[in-house]
């Protein structure tokens, strides 16, 4: 068998394997380059797209065979780290390890009709010259928030799926007559299932009557549905979440077991030095002045140093070291979890003391990616 990488498209590495005697190839893979936050951070991180095997070649270690390869490919090219949406039990092998939970929003469609009286915004299409103010939106929403992808006006276009890739996305702008039809939110609905929603936005400005508007909105959008709930697939921490707990909303958070948004790491000392500028704000939040832990995994150690309210990374070891495997570190640096729960499990030895200080440096968090930007 011949395995070949070729980039057919920017940001786009294509991992193919050929049988002889076939032109088309038995098994494939894309990798897609994104920038990713990890708090305020960027890295820079391999999204595995695409996974197949042709129907007469399953069962053969085809699939696999191009994961391996991949998995060197990412290495070789500088990747921090990668996520892929994975199938139960599958994706383990390769160290990869569920990452970001799934949330839920759930609110009756009646219950959207309740708080403060609405502005009497207008709904209409979302547009191609609206893709800016989404864009603008969409990364104040997304900063700092783990697990978000990084939009840019190159590599961002609009919207090409809802919840799911067989969905068409229904893209809705809500516009106020009284501001010039300026735009006040957007939303994004599955256009067969307009009671999911995959992505919302606010104006800077919105108040809880602006809320209450794009509640009115996304309750007529429902009207068509046969589902009594209004599912929004969004953290329960964003605000309009937080405003629809004043209606009667419930929230959701499933963790799927080896399945789902699904992390490893990929090369560990330029991930860990990315994430500096993150490590140095969390440590002026402690207000720690010198310490040192490191991380020993199986792609190496690293050491976290911490002098003066900033934080450096080096290729070294202190006394105080955590042994761990590296999914386990990508789900620490993600926030699925925190480092008392990290120093509980198996899966981790401490070796000297953690300061409690140093516990406070990796405190979990909610991370999170939009599903319109599944890959």
């Amino acid at each position: 068998m011949d395995i070949r990488v070729s980039r057919p498209e920017r940001r786009h590495t294509r991992v193919e394997l050929f049988v002889p005697g076939e032109p088309e190839p038995a098994s494939w893979l894309t990798i897609i380059d994104y920038a990713m936050r990890l708090g305020i951070a960027h890295v820079r991180m391999g999204g595995i797209a695409g996974v197949g095997t042709a129907p007469d070649h399953r069962m053969k270690g085809y699939s696999r065979a191009c994961m391996d390869r991949a998995i060197e490919v990412m290495a070789d090219d500088g990747y921090h780290c990668s996520m892929l949406f994975g199938i139960p039990g599958y994706y383990p092998k390769w160290g990869y390890a569920t990452s970001i939970p799934l949330y839920r929003v759930l609110v009756n469609r009646q219950a959207l009709r309740r708080g403060p009286e609405p502005y009497p915004l207008e709904a209409r299409p979302l547009e191609e010259t609206d893709l800016p103010t989404v864009l603008r939106w969409n990364g104040r929403a997304s900063a700092g928030r783990s697990g978000t992808l990084v939009r840019d006006a190159m590599g961002w276009t609009g919207f090409v799926h809802g919840s799911k890739w067989s969905s068409e996305p229904r893209c809705i702008a809500l516009t106020d007559p009284a501001a010039g039809d300026r735009m006040a939110a957007y939303f994004v609905v599955d256009d067969d299932e307009p009671a999911i929603v995959s992505e919302v936005g606010l104006a800077s400005s919105a108040d809880a009557r602006t809320m209450s508007a794009l509640s009115k909105a996304l309750a007529d959008q429902a009207t068509g549905s046969e589902a009594e709930e209004v599912t929004l697939l969004i953290p329960p921490d964003h605000p309009y979440a937080v405003h629809l707990r004043g209606v009667g909303a419930s929230a959701t958070i499933e963790c799927p077991f080896e399945a789902e948004i699904m992390m490893r790491i990929s090369n560990l000392h330029p991930l860990m030095s990315a994430l500096e500028p993150e490590l140095s704000r969390r440590c002026q939040e402690i207000g720690e002045q010198q310490a040192a832990l490191t991380f020993i995994t199986d792609l190496g150690a690293t050491t976290i140093d911490l002098r003066k309210g900033e934080a450096k990374t080096y290729a070294g070891e202190s006394p105080c070291r955590i042994r761990l495997p590296q999914w386990a570190l990508i789900q620490l640096l993600m926030g699925w979890r925190d480092l008392d729960d990290l120093l509980r499990s198996p899966e981790a030895q401490a070796e000297g003391s953690v300061p409690p200080t140093l516990r406070r440096l990796f405190p979990g968090g909610t991370p999170f990616i939009w599903q319109t930007d599944a890959f």
